[in-house]
C-alpha cells in the first residue's frame, strides 16, 4: 500500500514544517499543501491567501486536483494532517491494509460548528485519511467560505453520502482509530501553571513535569496522532515514543471489541 502525506500548512508557518521534517516526516512521501510557495520543501499552492481561513480553499483545491487529474493516481491513501501534528508512522503502516478505501477515516466531531450544528466532520488537527479512488468517485468539493477546512470536508462527505468511520476491523476484532486532536501534555501544563508557551524553555519545563514516563508513553501510544505540538521538544518527545511502537505489544491499547 502506498500513501502520501498532505501536510496542511502556510508559508508563514514554515518553521513548523521544519520541525515535522526533522522528526516524523523525515524520509516520508509528503507534500506541503500551502499558499505562497517557498521552494524549501515539496509544495502545492492551494491559495494565494496566507490567513487561517484560506485553509478551506487550499483543501478544496487539493481534493479537486486529485479528482480531475492523475497526479495522485498511484497512491492508495492520502493522509491529511496539520503542520503541528504527528502521525505514528509505524502504527499507520501496520493498520493501512485493514482500511476500506470506500470510507473516510478520522476523529468524528459533532455539534461544535455553530452554522451547521448537526454536521459530523473529521477533526483537521487530528488528521483524516481518504483514498484517491474515493475522491474520484465523489462530486467535486465546493468552497463554502466557512473557513475551517475540516468542516467543509464534513459537508463534502455528507453531500456525497460517503461512509465516515473512526473504527476498523482486523478479522473479527474491532479497533478504535484513536486520533488525538488536542495537546497531549495538558496535565503537565497545568502542573507547571504555564498557560501560553513562551519558547523552548517553557516546553522543557512542561516535559520535566512528567513524573511517570511509562504511563505517559502508554498514553501517547494509545493514539495514532497528536495535535498542537508546535515546538521541537514536544514533537521530538512524541516521535521518539512512537519509534518504540510494537504491534505485538501495543495494538490492544486501541481495541474496543
Amino acid at each position: 500500500m502506498r500513501y502520501k502525506i498532505i501536510l496542511k500548512t502556510s508559508s508563514v508557518n514554515i518553521d513548523r514544517v521544519k520541525i515535522c521534517v526533522d522528526t516524523w516526516l523525515k524520509d516520508q512521501d509528503y507534500v506541503c499543501l500551502t499558499d505562497i510557495l517557498t521552494g524549501k520543501y515539496p509544495e502545492i499552492s492551494g491559495s494565494e491567501k496566507t490567513h487561517y481561513y484560506s485553509a478551506e480553499e487550499k483543501t478544496v483545491t487539493l481534493i479537486n486536483l486529485v479528482k480531475n487529474t492523475n497526479e495522485f493516481h498511484e497512491y492508495d491513501w492520502l493522509v491529511f494532517i496539520d503542520d503541528d501534528a504527528i502521525l505514528n508512522i509505524k502504527m499507520f503502516n501496520f493498520i493501512i491494509e485493514f482500511l476500506d478505501k470506500n470510507c473516510v477515516y478520522g476523529l468524528k466531531m459533532h455539534g461544535v460548528y455553530p452554522k451547521e450544528p448537526t454536521l459530523v466532520f473529521p477533526s483537521g488537527g487530528a488528521g483524516y485519511f481518504i483514498s484517491p479512488q474515493l475522491i474520484k468517485q465523489a462530486n467535486p468539493m465546493i468552497n463554502n467560505n466557512w473557513g475551517p477546512e475540516d468542516v467543509s470536508v464534513g459537508q463534502w462527505i455528507k453531500e456525497n453520502n460517503l461512509h465516515f468511520e473512526d473504527c476498523f476491523n482486523i478479522g473479527n476484532k474491532k479497533y478504535y482509530l484513536k486520533l488525538n486532536g488536542w495537546f497531549p501534555f495538558e496535565n503537565e501544563k497545568k502542573i507547571t501553571n504555564i498557560h501560553y508557551f513562551n519558547g523552548i524553555e517553557d516546553c522543557l519545563k512542561i516535559l520535566s513535569a512528567i513524573k511517570k514516563p511509562d504511563e505517559t508513553r502508554q498514553m501517547l501510544l494509545s493514539c495514532m496522532t497528536h495535535h498542537y505540538l508546535r515546538y521541537n521538544p514536544f514533537m521530538s518527545y512524541v516521535h521518539n515514543c512512537f519509534q518504540t511502537w510494537d504491534p505485538s505489544v501495543d495494538l490492544d491499547l486501541n481495541r474496543i471489541g
